[in-house]
């Protein structure tokens, strides 16, 4: 994979969705900064975890939307709007891209109709709870380091949520808010 063009722009200053609301099965974090997911996103990677669940596998895709500055605290935070993801090689408690299949997580990245930023990760864990592993914690300071990204992790036997954002060596859990149409609930 190449990258063709790389862009740098402004962070927008832009008012947190109004209408956000802790996730259902969030045990909701502390501190800053909040990350907000779409409401169809959150239910389509809630039904993703449960399908993986179900065979005793996990669940993993990227995330993307943007990063927005706060105008009242000046605070940023993160929204996650859509998801990229490929074939995996899964199994009941890891789970990894399947090396033959980065082509495919590119064509998704390539489908997302609007421009975006990776603002995190997304996988499932089995019956385990959604405290982060120590695999999670090395995958996380690999690939995610940039202060918007956050790690979103679901468990769909225990119905838990939790997000996290690198805090020093550490993963800190963040509050995990969802926003838009009713319809679209996790």
């Amino acid at each position: 994979m190449r990258v063709i063009e790389r862009k740098r722009r402004p962070v927008e200053r832009r008012r947190p969705p109004a209408d956000a609301q802790p996730h259902p099965w969030g045990a909701g974090g502390a501190g800053e900064p909040p990350v907000f997911i779409d409401r169809g996103l959150a239910h389509q990677l809630s039904d993703e975890a449960a399908g993986a669940a179900a065979r005793t596998e996990e669940a993993l895709s990227l995330l993307v939307g943007d990063r927005f500055l706060d105008p009242a605290t000046g605070s940023p935070y993160p929204v996650a709007m859509a998801r990229a993801t490929g074939p995996l090689v899964a199994g009941a408690a890891r789970v990894r891209f399947d090396t033959g299949g980065f082509e495919a997580v590119a064509r998704a990245l390539d489908d997302v109709p609007f421009d975006y930023l990776v603002v995190g990760w997304f996988h499932s864990h089995v019956g385990l709870g959604c405290r982060p592993s120590a695999i999670d914690l090395a995958t996380h300071r690999r690939f995610f380091r940039a202060p918007h990204q956050f790690a979103l992790i679901l468990d769909p036997v225990q119905r838990q949520a939790a997000a996290y954002t690198l805090a020093g060596a550490a993963l800190a859990p963040r509050p995990l808010l969802v926003f838009g149409p009713p319809g679209n609930r996790p």
